[in-house]
C-alpha cells in the first residue's frame, strides 16, 4: 500500500506542477490543463484501488471484489445521469474521483475486516 500510494502521490505532484503546460503546449488549450488539475488526484487512488481489489481477488474473495467495483461504478452512473446535465463536463472528473474514493475505501474496510476475522480465529485456536 505504500508503494501504491508513493507511486500515486507522485504522479499527483507530477500532474499538478505540469498539468496546465501539458494542456497548453501538448493539446493547445487551457480547458484540457485544467481538467488534468482535477484527475491528478485520482492517481493514488486508482493505484490502490486496483492493488486492494486484487488482494481481495487473491484472498477468495472476488464476489466482494464484484459489489465494491459495482458500487463505485453506481456513483459514476450517478454523477453521469443527475449532474453532468446541469453542472457539466466537470462533474463527470468529480464523479470518477468519488468512484475511485469509494472503490479504495471499501476494499480496504473489507481486507480489515477480513484481516480482524483472521486474528479473531487464530486466537481463539
Amino acid at each position: 500500500m505504500f508503494y501504491c500510494l508513493f507511486l500515486g502521490f507522485s504522479c499527483t505532484f507530477g500532474f499538478l506542477l505540469t498539468g496546465k503546460w501539458i494542456g497548453q503546449f501538448i493539446f493547445q488549450n487551457t480547458l484540457a490543463g485544467s481538467f488534468i488539475l482535477i484527475l491528478s488526484w485520482i492517481c493514488p487512488f486508482l493505484y490502490l484501488s486496483t492493488t486492494l481489489t486484487s488482494v481481495l481477488h487473491g484472498l477468495g474473495k472476488p464476489g466482494r471484489a464484484f459489489y465494491i467495483n459495482m458500487s463505485g461504478c453506481t456513483l459514476r452512473i450517478f454523477f453521469i445521469y443527475a449532474l453532468i446535465p446541469t453542472y457539466g463536463i466537470r462533474c463527470y472528473l468529480y464523479g470518477m474521483l468519488a468512484g475511485e474514493l469509494l472503490t479504495t475505501f471499501l476494499s480496504f474496510l473489507a481486507l480489515l475486516r477480513f484481516a480482524r476475522k483472521k486474528l479473531q480465529k487464530n486466537s481463539l485456536l
